[in-house]
């Protein structure tokens, strides 16, 4: 049976963890998607400064859209099992590839049902936050991403442009 997971802000205390959590899937993707930048930053202090700054309009930095991330953790051992980066708003980028919706679990523990959990929280959350519909995107080769999306009951937009770019663009009203 899967164990209850929660929400947390990322700090100090989950540095050890999220160090192996952002190697294991820059090992095994090269990439961490929907990470908020985890594996953009040099270091994880800056990281958590990063996500400080994307946190207000006032302080997003160029490029970038107001968002939060947020760890989710095993609720009784605190092991980080995934990343959720909800974007409040959308730019160009972020409407082709990325959408309001980024999330990642850790590679070891795909395929037990917590990319489901992990989207049914952000939705959850996004709903809390007065959003009405949300998109999400994930590359066309990434089945698994897929199915875990249409499950939450999105619908999928036929578009060329994205399609041709290699990504597939859902909506989920909340």
């Amino acid at each position: 049976m899967q164990e209850r997971t929660v929400f947390v802000k990322p700090s100090l205390e989950y540095k050890r963890d999220a160090i192996r959590f952002m190697d294991e899937c820059l090992e095994l993707d090269g990439v961490i998607h929907g990470g908020g930048g985890l594996d953009i930053c040099s270091t994880y202090e800056k990281w958590l400064i990063f996500l400080q700054q994307k946190r207000s309009k006032e302080t997003v930095p160029e490029g970038y859209v107001v968002s939060e991330t947020w760890f989710v953790v095993l609720e009784n051992d605190d092991k980080i099992i995934g990343i959720v980066d909800i974007r409040k708003e959308l730019n160009e980028k972020l409407s082709w590839g990325g959408g309001n919706i980024g999330l990642t679990v850790r590679p070891h523990m795909r395929g037990e049902g917590y990319g489901k959990e992990l989207l049914s929280m952000a939705l959850d959350r996004c709903k809390k936050l007065g959003m009405g519909k949300v998109l999400l995107t994930c590359e066309e080769e990434n089945r698994r991403a897929a199915r875990t999306i249409i499950s939450c009951k999105a619908t999928e937009e036929l578009n060329a442009e994205a399609m041709a770019d290699g990504f597939r663009r859902f909506w989920i009203a909340l």
